[in-house]
């Protein structure tokens, strides 16, 4: 009789433990939906940091779940396109300024760097084109200024050379470059 009742006293006593054991993981499991729960609720009013922190506590609680991850990676998605569309706007802003004040090089750096944050937008794109018609005009304008004093300065030195046909030739050229300029058409 002894012997049965040491084995029965055993057997209630697994029992209590695997009781204790269930009741545990019951409340374990209980705390990590309640984490979940409140980071969802946390995340639909929009805050999103106290929320990742519960989704982090709820993800240690338990490792095999990948619903508190999937929660984390996307609301870090979420903060990173905010973050991004505020220095969108900045980046765009300052372009503007700096386009207004014709410091395009800057003005297109901007433009540029707003156009990776953003390629859909397509604002940023079309003042690229812009600036970059602007600087092509103002290069050409150089060139021809540039142009346009060599052909002066050749005929200068023609001129005090004496060698008056020639130097006719490099005033008209000059003047094909810049034809209201009153110093080529005195010499010419």
């Amino acid at each position: 009789d002894k012997h049965v009742n040491t084995r029965i006293n055993e057997i209630y006593d697994i029992q209590h433990s695997n009781k204790e054991a269930a009741l545990a993981d019951k409340q374990k499991n209980q705390e990590y939906y309640n984490l979940i729960q409140a980071g969802d609720n946390l995340y639909k009013q929009g805050d999103l940091e106290k929320a990742k922190a519960r989704y982090k506590e709820a993800s240690l609680m338990n490792e095999d779940e990948n619903y508190p991850i999937d929660q984390i990676k996307k609301i870090n998605a979420e903060v990173k396109a905010k973050e991004n569309e505020v220095k969108y706007k900045q980046l765009v802003e300052a372009a503007d300024i700096m386009f207004k004040q014709k410091s395009y090089k800057s003005a297109r750096d901007n433009y540029e760097s707003a156009r990776k944050l953003n390629d859909k937008e397509a604002y940023p794109a079309e003042q690229i084109k812009k600036i970059d018609a602007i600087l092509k005009g103002e290069e050409e304008k150089e060139l021809n200024k540039k142009k346009y004093e060599d052909a002066i300065a050749s005929a200068d030195n023609l001129y005090s050379s004496e060698k008056w046909e020639e130097s006719l030739v490099k005033y008209k050229e000059a003047l094909t470059l810049e034809p209201a300029s009153s110093y080529a058409k005195g010499r010419e």
